[in-house]
């Protein structure tokens, strides 16, 4: 195990078990907030077959957002590839202690590897379009005073782009990572499984790193994978101490508001 390695561990290991440290103190926080206020008599609780109706409506068909369609497809692809690409944090880890390292039976599954593939990329490209679009209608530019009219007024814009860059520079190693894990199964001969039909959309960038030594590809993937695991670690530590940063939080808490609505069938409420 050579110094690089240890260091990458050491690093990676670290910032993980803060990151989760921090979450699991800051659940504990909002629990204890929500607790503080009046029972709601059942009425937020009361048809629950409606309410995962909604749910799963307002969720999977972005509904709220049906009056910017093309915001609405972009926002929809990065909100899911949050939830699907989770494991590739989990292999990142893996990948600090073996370059080689994949999840059984998971990570060599063809159609997760299509999944996860679709979304990395699909999530740059939208990514991308969510921040051009944010600032075409930053205030800066827009009517009334001070922008008004932007319906990015008021924004705490430096939390935007911190969440925007962290989707963006996880989206761009996992693609990276695809591309050297290709080119590590091509030296060592495993050519079976570094056939497009497993890289599909990264495939590409696997022949970018063709002429790289084993070693160096080794080392390639655990840099990356320690810069992937930093870039989402840090990500949660941030939100974990600023439990008011709405912009990232949205996305674990848009579930609870929508469940938990005044009216099951998630029409809006006055005030």
């Amino acid at each position: 195990m050579s110094a690089l390695q240890i260091v990458a561990i050491v690093i990676g290991v670290g910032i993980t078990i803060v990151g989760w440290g921090l979450l699991a103190r800051a659940v504990k926080h909002f629990l204890t907030v929500f607790k503080l206020a009046q029972p709601t008599q059942g009425e937020r609780t009361n048809s629950p077959g409606a309410r995962l109706a909604t749910l799963f409506r307002e969720f999977l068909g972005h509904t709220r957002m049906s009056r910017l369609p093309i915001v609405a497809v972009a926002h929809w692809v990065t909100m899911i590839s949050f939830g699907v690409l989770f494991l590739t944090l989990v292999q990142a880890t893996g990948q600090l202690f073996d370059p080689h390292f994949v999840i059984p039976f998971i990570s060599t599954f063809f159609l997760y590897e299509w999944v996860s593939e679709f979304f990395a990329m699909a999530g740059i490209i939208t990514i991308v379009m969510l921040m051009v679009i944010r600032q075409k209608n930053h205030p800066r530019s827009a009517d009334g005073d001070e922008g008004r009219k932007s319906r990015f007024f008021g924004s705490t814009f430096w939390q935007a782009y911190y969440v925007e860059l962290t989707i963006l520079g996880v989206g761009v190693c996992i693609a990276l990572l695809r591309g050297m894990e290709r080119a590590l199964l091509l030296n060592t001969g495993e050519t079976a499984h570094a056939s497009l039909f497993h890289f599909p959309l990264t495939g590409w960038i696997g022949s970018l790193f063709s002429g790289m030594s084993v070693g160096a590809l080794e080392t390639g993937i655990i840099v990356v994978a320690l810069i992937k695991l930093v870039i989402s670690y840090a990500w949660m530590i941030t939100i974990s101490i600023n439990p008011t940063m709405g912009v990232a939080r949205h996305r674990f808490l848009a579930f609870f508001n929508i469940y938990f609505k005044r009216h099951a069938d998630g029409r809006t409420s006055p005030g």
